[in-house]
């Protein structure tokens, strides 16, 4: 009995640390799409400013990268939320508590805990 309930303490520190890691890593995630913002306004700036200004080989390179950029950040938010998946779902995990936000706190955990 004391060895079942020693092992259930142990799962349960290392239960919290992967949600910690995962709310860590979620949000580093998040910043990178953040981070994808930039390019994709910075290149659709140039393609504006370049459409007025001059026709033909220059417009379309600045196109190609607008549209490089766009891919690259639809990738990074498919990846962080994917479609069809809804809170507690994930690539890896598939359904799960833990995914879910605590009720009231924000953080990660199983959504009917308190």
């Amino acid at each position: 009995m004391y060895e079942r309930l020693t092992r259930a303490l142990e799962q349960k520190g290392e239960l919290r640390q992967a949600a910690e890691n995962s709310a860590r890593l979620i949000w580093v995630l998040l910043g990178m799409v953040n981070r994808l913002d930039d390019p994709v306004r910075v290149q659709s700036g140039e393609r504006d400013r370049l459409a007025g200004q001059v026709a033909g080989g220059a417009v379309e390179a600045a196109e190609v990268r607008l549209t490089r950029a766009e891919k690259q950040k639809a990738k990074a938010e498919s990846e962080l939320i994917p479609s069809g998946g809804g809170a507690g779902r994930h690539p890896r995990c598939g359904p799960c508590g833990s995914c879910r936000p605590r009720a009231g706190t924000g953080r990660p955990g199983n959504a009917g805990r308190s």
